[in-house]
C-alpha cells in the first residue's frame, strides 16, 4: 500500500476471527508497517499457537538499502493494530536489478506443526540477482554470533589454500585479509584463498573472518595466520671426476628449506648426508662402474621435495702417460683441477716438443710448442676460465706421444 501518499510501500495487515456466533469472520485487528522511510513489501503473516503473530517481507530503499528480508511481530498481549517486536533482518541484500519490473511472488510464513510455536518464512532478496532464503525463527532471545576459523597453518607456493569456518546464529559472513591475494567468495564460510606474490615476499598472510549477528552492531571476528612457503631451489653441484681412492668434498647449495639429505645411486657412502657440505667416499660398485649420481633432496615446511644431482666419474688418474712403454712421459698434478695445474714433461731426446688442451667434444683449445727441449719440462698453465667438464693433455715429440685426462672442477 501507499503508506505516506508519496508512493512509498508499506504493509496492511488484518487479524480476522470467527466467534463462531453465527455472523461469520470479522476483523479483529489491523494495521499499517511503515515504521520509517524504507519500502516493504511482499509480506506474508501468520500465528502460532501461543497468539503470537509474525510477518515477514522484503525491505528496500534509499542509503544503499537492497531488497533484503527481515521480519517482525507482536505478541499476543500487545496492542492492537502494533507490531510490538523488534525487526530483524534475516539476509542483507547487496544489489538490486532493473531489468524487470516485477518481483519474484515467493513469500511464505507458516508454524511449524511439530510445536505449533516455530515460525518458517521464505522470501526473496537482491545480491545482484534475485536469490531466495528460507528461515526458521521465534521472538525468544536472539544468540550473539559464534565464529572458529581453525588453526593458522601454512601451504606451499604452488596452492590454493581452502578453509571451512565453523560458524553459527550468523546473518552474514565476510572474509578479509592483509595480503594480496584472491579470495574467491568472501561471504561464505568456505574459503579459498589464492595467494599474492606480494604474500610469497612476506613469507604469509593473515585471514578472518567477521560473522554478523542479526542484532545491530553484533559481530564476532575470528583470524589465523596463513605461512607461505616456498619451493626449494636445488643445486648439486656440477658433474666431476675424481681420482679412484679419493673422496669427493661436495658443497650443495639449496635456498628455502628446513631440511636436506644426499643420496647416492652407488655404494658409497657420505660422512653426513643430511649436511650440505658433506665428503662421499665411492664403494667397490662406484669403483668398477667408474660412474655414480649423487642426489641432493631437499625438503620444505609445506612444499614437496626438490632434488638436484651430479654426476660422479672415477678415473685411474694416474698422472703418467697412458702409453707407458712409450719413451715420453706426462705427469699432471693436481688432477682434478680447478685452476692451476703443473705439467711435467721427461724422457725425450727430441728438440721439439708440441703440448696441447682438447675438450671432450674434440676442439683443441690451445697449443704449445717447446723449444729446445732438453730431456724435462716443467710448467704451469691456468684452466681457470673453462667450463668444468673433462679435457685431455697432449704431448707430443713427433715419434712418441702421450696424453692425460684431466677433469676441472668449478
Amino acid at each position: 500500500m501507499n503508506a505516506d501518499g508519496n508512493g512509498q510501500a508499506g504493509i496492511r495487515w488484518y487479524e480476522l476471527r470467527d466467534p463462531l456466533d453465527g455472523n461469520g469472520w470479522n476483523i479483529h485487528q489491523q494495521g499499517t508497517y511503515a515504521p520509517d522511510q524504507y519500502h516493504r513489501w511482499m509480506a506474508s503473516i501468520a500465528m502460532n499457537g501461543l497468539g503470537t503473530i509474525a510477518m515477514g517481507y522484503t525491505i528496500s530503499g534509499q542509503d544503499s538499502i537492497y531488497p533484503s528480508i527481515r521480519y517482525t511481530g507482536r505478541s499476543a498481549d500487545a496492542p492492537p493494530g502494533e507490531m510490538n517486536y523488534q525487526e530483524i533482518e534475516v539476509v542483507t541484500g547487496l544489489g538490486s536489478q532493473g531489468a524487470y519490473h516485477r518481483w519474484g511472488d515467493y513469500s511464505m510464513t507458516s508454524v511449524d506443526p511439530s510445536d505449533d510455536s516455530t515460525f518458517w518464512h521464505t522470501n526473496e532478496y537482491c545480491i545482484g540477482g534475485w536469490k531466495t532464503r528460507i528461515t526458521a525463527f521465534d521472538f525468544g532471545p536472539i544468540s550473539p554470533p559464534a565464529v572458529d576459523v581453525g588453526p593458522d597453518t601454512v601451504i606451499c607456493e604452488n596452492e590454493v589454500f581452502y578453509r571451512t569456518a565453523t560458524v553459527s546464529h550468523q546473518k552474514s559472513v565476510l572474509w578479509e585479509t592483509d595480503g594480496d591475494g584472491i579470495i574467491q567468495n568472501k561471504r561464505s564460510v568456505n574459503l579459498a584463498y589464492l595467494r599474492g606474490q606480494q604474500d610469497i615476499i612476506n613469507g604469509g598472510a593473515n585471514l578472518w573472518l567477521t560473522a554478523e549477528g542479526y542484532l545491530p552492531s553484533d559481530e564476532q571476528v575470528d583470524s589465523l595466520v596463513l605461512g607461505i612457503d616456498t619451493v626449494p631451489d636445488v643445486l648439486a653441484g656440477p658433474d666431476t671426476l675424481i681420482c679412484i681412492g679419493h673422496s669427493l668434498q661436495l658443497n650443495g647449495y639449496v635456498s628455502d628449506y628446513d631440511s636436506v639429505r644426499w643420496f647416492s645411486s652407488g655404494d658409497g657412502s657420505f660422512d653426513d648426508p643430511i649436511s650440505l657440505a658433506t665428503v662421499y667416499t665411492p664403494g667397490i660398485n662406484d669403483t668398477t662402474g667408474k660412474e655414480v649420481v649423487l642426489t641432493l633432496a631437499a625438503y620444505g615446511a609445506a612444499c614437496d621435495s626438490t632434488a638436484g644431482s651430479l654426476n660422479l666419474s672415477l678415473d685411474v688418474c694416474t698422472g703418467l702417460a697412458e702409453n707407458p712403454e712409450e719413451e715420453l712421459s706426462l705427469l699432471v698434478f693436481p688432477n682434478p683441477a680447478s685452476g692451476h695445474f703443473n705439467v711435467t714433461i721427461n724422457g725425450s731426446t727430441s728438440k721439439t716438443i708440441v703440448f696441447s688442451l682438447t675438450n671432450s667434444q674434440g676442439q683443441q683449445l690451445f697449443r704449445y710448442q717447446i723449444a729446445n727441449f732438453n730431456g724435462s719440462y716443467h710448467n704451469s698453465f691456468n684452466i681457470s676460465y673453462y667450463e668444468p667438464g673433462i679435457y685431455y693433455l697432449q704431448v707430443s715429440d713427433g715419434q712418441n706421444t702421450s696424453s692425460v685426462k684431466l677433469a676441472k672442477n668449478p
